[in-house]
């Protein structure tokens, strides 16, 4: 078991790197996807304290809303055809990276 800790932690890091690597390009691609080309956007995190994400994604629907087409307002199918799915203006891709571990 030593080995495989020592393993584990001596990698953990480029694992780290390259799991965030590959939430940023989902999220380059997507935009890509909904916005078209040529790039003009900026990729922002943020990390809202307990209890507050509802409100953060309110105030950002707000101040983004001009860039939802109409006929994704409110909720949108999802790729299943039965399951229902909240559409953002904006692109949006969550991190917890404590419920993985």
């Amino acid at each position: 078991w030593s080995a495989l800790i020592r393993w584990c932690k001596a990698h953990f890091g480029e694992t780290f790197i390259a799991w965030m690597h590959i939430k940023i390009i989902r999220v380059f691609v997507e935009s890509v996807l909904r916005y078209g080309l040529p790039v003009n956007f900026v990729v922002v995190m943020f990390k809202p304290h307990a209890g507050k994400d509802k409100k953060l994604r309110s105030v950002l629907s707000k101040k983004y809303a001009h860039l939802q087409p109409a006929q994704f307002s409110g909720l949108e199918e999802g790729a299943s055809g039965s399951s229902q799915v909240e559409y953002f203006p904006y692109v949006t891709n969550s991190f917890h990276p404590l419920n993985y571990m």
